[in-house]
Order: structure tokens, then sequence, then C-alpha cells
């Protein structure tokens, strides 16, 4: 449970046990298909199968979870909140509050996009404990100005803000795969929230992958060689440079600080930010098996952060 929420503010986290120990800790599960993932053996299904998996091992662990993915039906996030009505059967959202624990799993939906969860099922997720949806909106500085702003500016804009309001929720982050090339913000999504955490609290455990290729494996790559320029320029096509200009000159406050990312991303940070010894963190960032990368996810969350 992240204490710098308001939604969390008051609460009480649930005493940790041996059988839970991840109970009020939020993670952020940021995994989506790389440019080069079908090189890796991952194709939609296996990544769906990949959410499944780390959503199991870390729902068991009593962990709560925190996505930014777009809900679609029969989807891979009915299939992690089917996960987690098995581990909280018949929590209502009373139960819920008065035990002073939020939703299993938040699902954050950008500006412009809506659920596609049918009404009374998400109704009766909620109720239960299992499910909360927000709609990110844009800021206000940048709703000012959305006529001036073309549609995949304003998408590019509300990402921004979405994976800004995605860390403050959580506690950790875990990242797989994602664009690194065909990607729709102004940066790779995987590397937008990457950076994120590792901007925040130093207690906040970021922990990245190879297994799916993509911006993550490009993001070990960049770490391990220092050359991070491709990735931390924001898109150069005409329309989102464009747009990218009008936007800071709106509120610079919403773009990260990408010139950072060399220190904040260094190899030796992010080992440091897993929480594992080196010879785990090797093997989590070289890792091809998605049960060891579960398996080192999970113990990196349970180890406890030095005094």
């Amino acid at each position: 449970m992240n204490p710098s929420d308001p939604n969390t503010q008051g609460q009480e986290a649930i005493p940790k046990s041996a059988h839970r120990p991840l109970e009020g800790i939020t993670v952020g599960i940021s995994v989506a298909l790389g440019d080069d993932s079908a090189l890796h053996g991952f194709g939609e299904e296996e990544m769906n199968c990949a959410v499944v998996r780390l959503s199991d091992s870390l729902l068991s662990a009593g962990a709560q979870l925190a996505f930014g993915h777009d809900w679609r039906p029969n989807g891979v996030m009915s299939a992690v909140a089917r996960l987690a009505v098995s581990y909280d059967p018949g929590v209502s959202r009373s139960e819920d509050q008065s035990a002073g624990r939020s939703c299993r799993i938040t699902n954050l939906v950008p500006w412009g996009r809506r659920p596609e969860l049918p009404p009374d099922l998400r109704d009766d997720l909620e109720q239960r404990g299992i499910l909360r949806i927000e709609e990110v909106g844009l800021p206000p500085t940048i709703a000012a100005h959305e006529q001036e702003l073309t549609t995949r500016t304003l998408r590019a804009a509300a990402l921004c803000v979405l994976r800004r309001r995605l860390t403050a929720l959580c506690d950790a982050r875990i990242c797989l795969g994602g664009k690194f090339q065909d990607y729709e913000g102004f940066w790779p999504g995987i590397l937008e929230e990457a950076f994120a955490s590792a901007l925040s609290s130093p207690h906040h455990k970021v922990l990245l992958s190879g297994v799916m290729g993509g911006a993550a494996e490009k993001i070990l790559q960049a770490a391990q060689s220092g050359t991070w320029h491709t990735l931390v320029q924001p898109k150069s096509d005409d329309e989102l440079a464009t747009g990218f200009e009008q936007v800071r000159r709106f509120d610079p406050t919403i773009f990260p600080d990408m010139q950072r990312a060399p220190e904040l991303l260094s190899w030796e940070n992010l080992e440091r930010r897993s929480g594992l010894h080196a010879t785990d963190w090797q093997r989590l960032a070289t890792a091809r098996d998605i049960e060891v990368v579960s398996a080192l996810a999970l113990k990196a969350l349970t180890k406890r952060p030095k005094e």
C-alpha cells in the first residue's frame, strides 16, 4: 500500500504473514509485446500466459496489482480478475475497506478510451473488492488547449499522465517487453514506466527482464553500453514532434526528464533497485523463461529493504 496515494491514506496495511508476505504491497505489471518479441517466442497468447503467471504468483503472495492495460472482453485482464476472485472469494467492498485494504486490482484507463468491461460485471467486481477502474483524464493545463492539439498528441500526453499516476499507486514495478519503435506515446511506454519508478521512493523496487525482448531488453542493453540516445529522444515524426513542443509550452511538468535516464537506469542502479544480489539480478535481466522471472520477482519483492 502506497502511503502517498490519497486513496489509501489513513488505511492500515494488513499484517504480513509467511503465507501472504506481499499483503498490503501494490505491484505494477508493465507487460506488452515488443517489436521483436516473436523472436523470443512470444506472441499474443504467450504474452497473456506470462501476465497470468506473474499475476498468479503475486496474488497468491497477497499482493495487489495495478495495470495500465485496456480491458477487452475475454482478454488477459478478465483472466487476472478471475484469479483475484479465487484468492479473495466472497469479499465485499465494505469488508475490504474495513480491513484497511484497497481492491486487489486497479486498472487505469487513459483519456480517450473507455473500459469495455460490461457495467454489471464491473459493478459486481467493484462491490466485491476485486477491481477498481480509474479513468485518468487530462490535466486542466492541457485540457484547456484540447482544440489546438491533434488526437495523437493528446493521447501521447495522456499516457504520460497515466504512467505517472500508475507509479504513485505502486510500491514496485515489473517491466517486460514493450514497443521500442511502433509505440503510441512520446517515448516507449516501458521506458517511461521504468524511469518513473526509478525516480520514485528509494524503496520502490524496479524489476526488468529481457525475457520478451522489446523495450525492456533495449533498456538493459543501454544500461550496460551507456548508449541511450535512440531511447531517450521523444518520437520524431512530424505530428508528434510538433505536438511535443506544443504540450511543453502549455505544461512541461507532465514530461519525464529523460535526460536523467542514463543515471537512474544505469546497470548499477537497476541492480540496486531490484533488491536482488548481483547473481540473481543478472539471472533476471537475462532470463529466457517466465517461470524464472516469476520466481525471482517474488524473491525480490519479499526481501525486506536494507535499513
